[in-house]
């Protein structure tokens, strides 16, 4: 039987709680999904980012924390981004992930913010990105995701490869951006109360390097 997977790229800079109730969440949704989290380069930090240098932690410390913050869920994390086995696009990072995986591509679905949609059409391969995968949106502050698909022609088209995913309050107040301030002003009561508790011990050593 093929697999249903739920794939979510991102920078991971560190990973923190929101990334992992949104797999929470998208199993709900999507059950029996296997989940895979797949970290960006440092090279994208940089470029698409533009993070400075002393804000990137390095490939590995953000492979290891991914690793400590996704396994006791089940979840896996994938480096072909950060290995250049794809180049970095999503619609060849989702169809070697779907060949790796055993998954059907109608049952890959991709996890991005309702921010990212009317960018869509811009991405490499948009139609047949939209065409062949599915998509479950997080909606971001007040964005009515159904209105934004359903007036834009090159959504709405597909409208019924999209699904909601509900619990947007949950990632108000969390971020990466958080993280790395409060490691900067040595805050770790904070740090606690955004990343898993893995990877809070993991900052907290790095720290006392």
């Amino acid at each position: 039987m093929l697999r249903k997977l739920v794939i979510i790229t991102g920078t991971f800079n560190p990973v923190t709680k929101a990334h992992i109730k949104l797999a929470l969440l998208a199993i709900e949704v999507i059950q029996g999904a296997t989940v895979i989290y797949v970290p960006a380069k440092d090279a994208f930090l940089k470029s698409w980012k533009h993070m400075e240098d002393d804000d990137i932690l390095s490939e590995r410390e953000r492979i290891d924390m991914l690793s400590m913050a996704v396994e006791p869920y089940g979840f896996f994390y994938d480096t072909c981004e950060i290995n250049v086995t794809v180049p970095g696009d999503t619609y060849n990072t989702l169809h070697y992930l779907a060949k790796k995986y055993e998954a059907d591509i109608t049952e890959v679905y991709y996890i991005f913010g309702s921010d990212k949609l009317t960018e869509l059409k811009k991405w490499y391969k948009s139609d047949l990105l939209l065409r062949e995968f599915k998509f479950l949106v997080v909606r971001r502050t007040h964005d009515e995701v159904e209105a934004i698909i359903n007036k834009d022609k090159f959504l709405s088209n597909s409208k019924e490869h999209f699904k909601i995913l509900h619990g947007e309050e949950f990632f108000r107040d969390i971020s990466a951006t958080r993280v790395r301030q409060a490691i900067r002003e040595g805050k770790f009561s904070e740090i606690r109360e955004l990343v898993p508790k893995e990877v809070c011990y993991y900052l907290e050593s790095r720290c006392q390097k």
